[in-house]
């Protein structure tokens, strides 16, 4: 009956940590009525409405006891929309002052991580989401982003009428982000592709250095092949090495896996040039052993 209906919205209210008072009169029970109370508990101007940061955070949500009806705009400067949506939040966080909602706004495309947390994107934008930061509750506004659509929204969330979603904890807010000045959207972008032009840059100059070393190889290789040729040193093991030379891949500038290849057979034919030398010194040792023994004998 409506006495169990009043009763069941009365805990509900006191549950959510609703600040309003009840009053005595029978009409008290019906939802409209702290709306219509509530500029009577608060002083004429509550200011507009506050944007979150890390740093306000737990002032302007956590710490308020109730739900946080958050609006996730688009901040940025080409955003014509920005002023009125925040003209019209401001008006409406006025109209629920003293009840259960404790208003506020996030620039959604500066804090992409806080969006992300409710699975929305820049594609999503204006939206709002109420959140209870004691139960890890969650649910986002559906429609029009107006006063009224809004304050049915979050009338509902704290009245129970709309199912909320679990989250596994608070969404985060990057500190010392300044928001003035970070790049958005195809900024971005513009960015990444600023990076992409750096790393070109190191491409080319790793290519440059890996020629130099191929030619001193090369050069090392010829020379090696001369000094033998005049020694009469038989020339197996170098063909060996003239071999894996002449097998090198040619790679193109961005062919990453070709390079990588390239970069394996290089490092093969200078192990095996390493240890010719390694076995070269050994059999000048043993030499020099051998003649030592014959001059003792």
């Amino acid at each position: 009956g409506p006495l169990f209906h009043r009763q069941f919205l009365e805990q509900r209210r006191a549950a959510l940590g609703g600040s309003f008072e009840t009053g005595d009169d029978s009409g008290s029970a019906k939802p409209r009525q702290p709306k219509e109370e509530a500029p009577k508990q608060q002083p004429k101007d509550v200011g507009p409405i506050p944007e979150l940061s890390a740093a306000n955070f737990e002032q302007e949500c956590t710490k308020r006891g109730g739900l946080c009806a958050i609006a996730l705009l688009d901040g940025s400067a080409d955003n014509a929309n920005k002023e009125g949506h925040l003209q019209m939040l401001t008006k409406l966080r006025q109209k629920k002052a003293g009840g259960p909602l404790a208003f506020a706004w996030v620039d959604a495309t500066c804090h992409t991580a806080f969006a992300a947390h409710f699975e929305l994107s820049e594609m999503d934008l204006p939206t709002m989401v109420v959140l209870s930061p004691s139960k890890l509750r969650w649910a986002r506004a559906i429609g029009a982003f107006d006063a009224e659509t809004l304050g049915t929204f979050g009338g509902g969330v704290a009245t129970g009428r709309v199912g909320t979603n679990p989250m596994q904890a608070l969404p985060p807010l990057d500190e010392g982000v300044d928001c003035a000045t970070i790049n958005r959207g195809i900024e971005a972008v513009e960015d990444d592709s600023l990076g992409d032009e750096i790393m070109a840059e190191i491409l080319e100059e790793e290519r440059r250095e890996r020629e130099a070393r191929e030619a001193e190889l090369a050069a090392a290789s010829a020379a090696g092949a001369a000094s033998r040729e005049a020694a009469g040193e038989p020339e197996g093991e170098l063909s060996e090495i003239a071999k894996m030379e002449k097998e090198l891949e040619e790679c193109a500038a961005h062919d990453l896996l070709c390079m990588a290849r390239r970069e394996k057979q290089l490092k093969k034919i200078e192990k095996k040039r390493a240890l010719e030398e390694k076995l070269k010194e050994i059999a000048r040792k043993k030499k020099k052993k051998n003649k030592k023994k014959k001059s003792s004998a």
